[in-house]
């Protein structure tokens, strides 16, 4: 017989076999994993949204609500240090921002020091 016809029928028959065997695996682990009623797929869905949109209460705020929070911090964080920026060469103190502290919760600085100044 000519080696590459067997070569040939050997790659074909292996691949027959292989999709054979996906195929029975595949069964088997839908069978064993059991399919899932609309009601559980409806509280799955639920679920979800709750993690995605929250429920409104500060202990769960969403990940939308959150993504917003964080977008909102870097931005402040990018006005605060273009304000440092600005004010390097001079001789006075910096002076920051309340609003952009209060907005990264920065509560390190007392409420009386001199860099909670509008610039």
């Amino acid at each position: 017989m000519n080696t590459a016809l067997l070569a040939t029928l050997l790659t074909i028959g292996g691949g027959a076999i292989i999709a054979i065997i996906g195929f029975v695996g595949n069964a088997i682990v839908k069978r064993i994993r059991g399919r899932a009623t609309e009601p559980e797929m409806w509280e799955r869905v639920a679920d979800l949204t709750l993690e995605v949109y929250g429920d409104g209460t500060p202990a769960r705020l969403g990940l939308v609500k959150r993504l917003d929070a964080t977008e909102r911090r870097d931005v402040v964080k990018g006005y605060i240090i273009r304000s440092l920026v600005r004010q390097w060469p001079a001789s006075h103190k910096p002076r920051l921002d309340p609003a952009y502290l209060a907005e990264l919760d920065e509560d390190t600085l007392p409420l009386d020091h001199p860099w909670r100044v509008k610039p």
